[in-house]
């Protein structure tokens, strides 16, 4: 390998160095993202009764269930995202209620816990339904420009790899011939 193409290997590495970098950092982002929207769809959620938890298991994603019961669930609203040309990015546009039926063999002050837990969780949902979507899609739209800031950078890195690829591929062709 002559030095020339020596030289643009080490320029090259730099170059990848500094897209996985922002990589990362767009990656960062994303998380950061998700997990502030899991946080605010957490947090209108709630019941009165200790033996049951309202838990966002996602960032378009809560449960009622159980505190004993990591992966029961009895309710769950979930929020229906999907791409939107227009916004070029996630929307949420509507949601659903998930009730499961219940079948209860003991007739107790259980069925009537559980029922009550039901009724508070539904009425979170349909009290902040609106909200929730409006808060989802800000969060949305913050981290879509935060995000889409780094895609000069990136398109540009890509260009200079690519020209530097070639021309590294260029040389080794020219010293092999």
């Amino acid at each position: 390998m002559s030095k020339r193409a020596e030289i643009l290997k080490v320029r090259l590495d730099q170059l990848q160095s500094e897209m996985n970098k922002l990589d990362n950092r767009t990656h960062r982002l994303y998380m950061r993202k998700q997990n502030e929207q899991k946080l605010m769809l957490g947090s209108y959620f709630h019941v009165s009764d200790e033996q049951f938890v309202c838990q966002a298991t996602s960032d378009t994603r809560v449960v009622l269930r159980y505190v004993t019961d990591k992966y029961g669930e009895i309710v769950s609203y979930v929020l229906n995202d999907r791409w939107s040309r227009d916004d070029n990015g996630e929307r949420v546009e509507d949601s659903k209620v998930y009730h499961n039926g219940s079948t209860f063999n003991t007739l107790d002050q259980h069925i009537l816990d559980q029922s009550q837990a039901r009724f508070e969780f539904m009425q979170c949902a349909v009290d902040h339904n609106d909200d929730i979507i409006a808060a989802w899609n800000t969060i949305e739209k913050k981290y879509d420009k935060l995000i889409e800031s780094f895609y000069d950078a990136k398109s540009k890195l890509r260009t200079s790899i690519n020209d530097q690829s070639r021309d590294i591929d260029a040389l080794e062709k020219e010293t092999l011939r």
